[in-house]
């Protein structure tokens, strides 16, 4: 009994298999694959009786879930292909067999767009919205808030009405840039006696 060496259809290595003394099994050759370790590649036989192990670039995960010996683990290479439409929430896609990475990949996500000036002003109404209902009832007329305490809230409250038609709005959308009027604390913590 002989060890021989096997690769699948595509010439993949698959591992060693015993000839039984036989002839050649299908798929097999003689001739050793190259010495491990074969980190980011694998070895491919490229045909025939004449030929020969190449090692081809190997991007796939390889661990002991797959069948592999700890001498070959290694991590996947995560990429997204732009061209197919994957942007910066698209999940990441990985290789499946050995080989190189699909023309145009690319092996950083996609970076996020920038916010076009609607998203930004929608953005802006939004937090300025959440802002103001979160003071509503300070206005209800049965709130126990002094005369001059509820002008300085309906004052500020104007002031964030006002606020997406400032120049130089829309800012960052409703974030740390952009110039939030501030209530006095007086006029939030006053109350009628």
């Amino acid at each position: 009994m002989t060890i021989v060496w096997q690769y699948d259809s595509a010439g993949r290595f698959l591992g060693p298999c015993d000839d039984h003394g036989g002839p050649l099994p299908h798929n097999c050759t003689r001739q050793a694959p190259p010495a491990r370790p074969w980190h980011g590649v694998w070895p491919c036989w490229n045909g025939g009786a004449g030929g020969a192990w190449t090692l081809v670039e190997d991007h796939r995960a390889r661990r002991a879930e797959e069948g592999f010996a700890p001498e070959l683990f290694q991590e996947a290479t995560a990429y997204w292909l732009p061209a197919e439409g994957d942007h910066w929430q698209s999940p990441p896609r990985y290789m499946e067999a050995p080989g190189p990475l699909p023309p145009g990949a690319v092996t950083e996500r996609p970076e996020r767009p920038a916010p076009t000036k609607a998203q930004l002003f929608a953005s802006l109404r939004a937090e300025r919205d959440r802002r103001m209902a979160a003071t509503d009832y300070l206005l209800m007329p049965d709130y126990p808030l002094a005369s001059d305490a509820r002008a300085a809230v309906s004052a500020w409250r104007q002031a964030l009405r006002d606020l997406p038609a400032r120049e130089g709005a829309p800012w960052d959308g409703g974030g740390e840039a952009t110039p939030w009027p501030t209530p006095s604390d007086e006029s939030l913590n006053t109350t009628t006696e």
